[in-house]
């Protein structure tokens, strides 16, 4: 066991890089471990979850101010006068990637495979329809709001496509474009008949037109 305050090379302690370490109890809860050393001092007085739960006790000096993290809640020291609002990047990380704070934030509505997905509150009726990033299918909120009750999720909401065809008809969630059917044999039937029926009047489209020609 090494004692307290003995230096070793990083390569003798089976470490990468060239530093050196010495074994040094934290001053919050007097675990014993090595810290790099380097300048004549070592790099930290605390372990790791001393300085992130703040269980240093007022053991600490030298100037230091306790700060509340703004995502997880827990305590940390930061010199007088710092900017810091979080314990860790981590933290800072996750509170900057919710909703509005996303650099990417685009007022709560995405699209994914040509669908247009809108991000609920979770105090709004509807957001047991939502994912767990409370984000639900536009087209079955706005047939939800028109039922006046959330769907269930077997239920499929059918794109009839009278206006739009392919990634457009997606994306046209007017309620008279939207179908409620009851299972996703019944949805696929819908999209068949589509097709079918498309097929047909193109076919005799072609044959009307062909007969123009002829006359």
């Amino acid at each position: 066991m090494p004692e307290i305050g003995e230096i070793r090379r990083a390569q003798e302690l089976g470490f990468r890089g060239v530093g050196r370490y010495i074994w040094q109890a934290c001053e919050g809860c007097g675990k014993e471990r090595w810290v790099q050393f380097f300048s004549g001092h070592a790099k930290s007085r605390f372990c790791k979850p001393c300085s992130k739960q703040g269980k240093l006790n007022g053991r600490w000096k030298g100037g230091k101010v306790e700060r509340t993290c703004q995502e997880c809640g827990l305590t940390f020291l930061m010199r007088p006068g710092g900017v810091r609002k979080f314990c860790s990047r981590s933290c800072g990380a996750k509170f900057k990637g919710r909703g509005e704070r996303n650099w990417n934030w685009n007022g709560g509505r995405s699209i994914s495979g040509g669908y247009i997905s809108i991000q609920l509150k979770p105090d709004d009726f509807f957001y047991p329809m939502a994912t767990s990033s409370g984000y639900v299918l536009e087209h079955r909120l706005v047939m939800a709001k028109h039922l006046g009750r959330c769907l269930q999720p077997w239920e499929i909401v059918h794109h009839k496509g009278i206006r739009y065809s392919g990634e457009e008809n997606k994306q046209d969630n007017l309620k008279d474009n939207l179908e409620l059917t009851g299972s996703i044999g019944e949805h696929s039937s819908n999209h068949s008949k589509g097709y079918r029926d498309g097929f047909q009047k193109g076919y005799k489209d072609g044959i009307k037109k062909a007969l123009q020609k002829v006359l």
